[in-house]
Order: structure tokens, then C-alpha cells, then sequence
């Protein structure tokens, strides 16, 4: 059986690490951080679930997911594969959870106030990538 052209596109594995001291889940890049946040919200519970019983120092999965989110503002448009995750984390939690709606577009509004910078053939309206305009652009 063929694969579809869009699941091959954003298959990828992903390295996540965790903190020793403080336990949260360390990720190298915007989109591996995106992925956590998606799975954070998908699998988190509206309350805290912390074995010793303290609820009130642990967050909840939508929390978690609002916390990766925040660390995911960028200074460029952001890629394919980041922008088609970030859509996955709207349509399907935004309705149950306002205030990822509010962070998504605080931080697609922070990525688009430098597009200017950015060729605007090279935009997420048409194919190319933020990979790829990168890579065009180190040709030089």
C-alpha cells in the first residue's frame, strides 16, 4: 500500500529529554516542541494528576501544552511541518480549551511581524519551506 503524500511529509521522529532537577521535557526544536504540546493536549485531563496527591504543584496536560507553546515564538514565519501542527492543536482543542487559541495566535502574530524580511514568494501559501528558503539562502 502506497503512503500519502501527506503523511509522508511530516513523519518524524522526534528526541525529547528530561530534566533532572526540575522534570520537564527538554526538546531541541520548534516543531519536536509543537508535537509535545499537540500530544500534551490530546492526553492531559482537566485536573492534575500527580501520584503523592499534591495537586496544586503539578500542571495539567492543556497547562503543559500552553507552557511548550509559549517557548515556541519565533522572529520568522514558521515552517510547514510547524504551522500544520500548530492547525492540528486548533481545530481540535481550541473549542474545549479558549486559552490555546489565545497563545496560538499570540505566537503566529509574533512569527508573521518580521515576514516583511521574508520573500513572500517563498511564503506558506505556496510549497516552499522554511528549510528550504534557508538553505537557498546559505548558498550565497
Amino acid at each position: 500500500m502506497e503512503k500519502n503524500k501527506v503523511d509522508a511529509d511530516y513523519s518524524n521522529i522526534y528526541c525529547f529529554r528530561f530534566h533532572s532537577r526540575y522534570g520537564h521535557v527538554i526538546t531541541d526544536t520548534i516543531e519536536s516542541r509543537l508535537y509535545l504540546a499537540l500530544l500534551m493536549a490530546a492526553t492531559g485531563t482537566r485536573l492534575p494528576l500527580d501520584s503523592s496527591n499534591n495537586l496544586m504543584n503539578k500542571p495539567t496536560g492543556v497547562e503543559e501544552a500552553i507552557r511548550l507553546l509559549r517557548q515556541c515564538r519565533l522572529s520568522r514565519p514558521f515552517s510547514e511541518s510547524e504551522y500544520h501542527i500548530l492547525k492540528i492543536i486548533e481545530t481540535s482543542f481550541c473549542k474545549s480549551y479558549p486559552s490555546l487559541r489565545l497563545v496560538i495566535e499570540f505566537i503566529q502574530g509574533q512569527a508573521m511581524q518580521l515576514s516583511f524580511l521574508w520573500d513572500k514568494k517563498n511564503s506558506l501559501n505556496n510549497s516552499s519551506s522554511y528549510d528550504e528558503i534557508t538553505s537557498a539562502r546559505n548558498e550565497y
